[in-house]
């Protein structure tokens, strides 16, 4: 989900953990490197220009992974409340 929400947000996505790194670019080219990290890190860039949007945005990539997990056995067919970023209660 995050990556995706980067990429519509016009944005770059890193995650490193152990002993490798990938990075996606906001233009879409992907690096994957060497690194000695102890831990996980993940670094999220997004552009503001369209945060006003980001329930939409979210729910958008939510309902685009769900189809797609139809199609994989034993995968989760439903993205999770939290991973579709509502708030119940409010």
């Amino acid at each position: 989900m995050a990556s995706e929400i980067c990429k519509e947000l016009d944005g770059s996505f890193c995650l490193a953990t152990g002993s490798k790194y990938i990075y996606i670019y906001n233009n879409g080219k992907t690096r994957i490197s060497d690194t000695s990290l102890q831990g996980t890190a993940v670094k999220i860039t997004i552009s503001t220009n369209e945060i006003f949007n980001s329930q939409a945005i979210i729910s958008k990539i939510a309902k685009q992974g769900e189809e797609q997990a139809k199609a994989i056995r034993f995968a989760f067919k439903e993205a999770s409340v939290p991973s579709k970023g509502l708030i119940i209660g409010l």
